[in-house]
């Protein structure tokens, strides 16, 4: 799954309402980005994430811990100059920069970028595995953008 959730239509809208019901949708979808974006893309950059997503191993990932290959190797030299083994973080720049994301909300959904982590697009296989969505973020996005609907259908 590339980043993307798909929401069922719960039915049809009277055309007086349709106005109010996408004005509902838009709120809802931004809300949910904010959401996303606050609790999930931090979770990215986390060792349990990456096994949870099914990232690639690292270069170095499996080889023996002691082996002068796996100190040489990108994994080694991460873990011994900078003390952690986290994806998609050699110093930090990137995590930091991640913190920046830009949501642009419609009725039909919302798109979350980084303009800031322009490092992730370096590898397509890295960009790919960073924006894909497990089936446990998949179910709550979904969950609380449902909610967030019902909350701005009942107001209004």
């Amino acid at each position: 799954m590339m980043g993307l959730v798909k929401i069922q239509e719960r039915g049809i809208v009277g055309r007086k309402m349709l106005s109010g019901f996408r004005a509902a949708m838009a709120a809802s979808w931004s809300e949910t980005g904010r959401d996303f974006a606050a609790n999930n893309i931090p979770r990215r950059f986390t060792s349990a994430h990456a096994v949870e997503a099914g990232y690639s191993p690292r270069a170095g990932q499996n080889l023996a811990r002691g082996s002068k290959l796996f100190w040489g190797s990108y994994f080694g030299r991460k873990l011994r100059k900078f003390g952690h083994a986290d994806p998609f973080v050699w110093s930090g720049e990137t995590r930091r920069n991640a913190r920046t994301a830009r949501l642009t909300a419609n009725s039909k959904g919302v798109r979350v970028s980084l303009p800031d982590a322009r490092k992730l697009n370096f590898n397509p296989k890295y960009a790919a595995e960073f924006v894909s969505i497990t089936a446990r973020e998949a179910t709550s996005i979904g969950t609380a953008f449902d909610n967030r609907l019902n909350d701005h259908l009942n107001r209004g």
